[in-house]
This record gives C-alpha cells, sequence and structure tokens, in this order.
C-alpha cells in the first residue's frame, strides 16, 4: 500500500514546516503520472513544480503513524500479509477500524 503526503496537507500548515527546493525535485514532479496529476489541484500542481518538497525527518515518528493509520483506515481494501514469522491482519465495522501484527518468532 503506497501512502504519502500530499502537498494539500503540507499547504494547510501555513509555512509551519521546513519546504526545501530542488530541481530534481521539479523535474519529477512533471514526470508523474498523469492519473496522479489529475488529482491534484491547480495550487498543489504549481506547488510540486516549483521543485517544493519536505523531507521525511521534519515528521515526529507520533506524526508519521498518525498518517498511516489514516492512510491504512481510508484505504479501500485491507488485505491479511502473510509470511513465516507475522500476520498484519485488519478488523473493522461501522464505527472504526483495528489493525495489528502477529508474531511469534
Amino acid at each position: 500500500m503506497d501512502i504519502g503526503l500530499l502537498p494539500r496537507q503540507i499547504l494547510a500548515t501555513k509555512g509551519s514546516m521546513f519546504v526545501q527546493t530542488s530541481i530534481t525535485s521539479a523535474r519529477n514532479a512533471q514526470n508523474l503520472d498523469p492519473h496522479i496529476r489529475q488529482n491534484l489541484s491547480e495550487k498543489e500542481l504549481k506547488w510540486l513544480d516549483e521543485g517544493n518538497f519536505v523531507e521525511l525527518e521534519f515528521f515526529t515518528p507520533r506524526k508519521l503513524i498518525q498518517i498511516l493509520n489514516k492512510g491504512i483506515a481510508t484505504s479501500k481494501q485491507m488485505d491479511i500479509v502473510e509470511d513465516d514469522t507475522s500476520t498484519f491482519v485488519g478488523v473493522g465495522n461501522d464505527s472504526g477500524y483495528f489493525y495489528t501484527t502477529e508474531s511469534f518468532g
């Protein structure tokens, strides 16, 4: 599951985040898949096309966990992933979802 931050989330902080700019980031933004670009507002596209980005290290672990939790909870499908050592389980109903891992090794 791909979970990322959208420019609108950064823009909503009204300058309280350390935003950086690079030519590479601008080039990458202009080469985004058209499906992604069509789901962004003109303001978001302008922000990205200017090469703006925020380092992941800027976020506290708590904020990253909140972002991941919200992304997982609002996803359309939750898979159960199993390997030899663990299982990732999503259980939910109309009032909320719980995600857990089990590890026996």
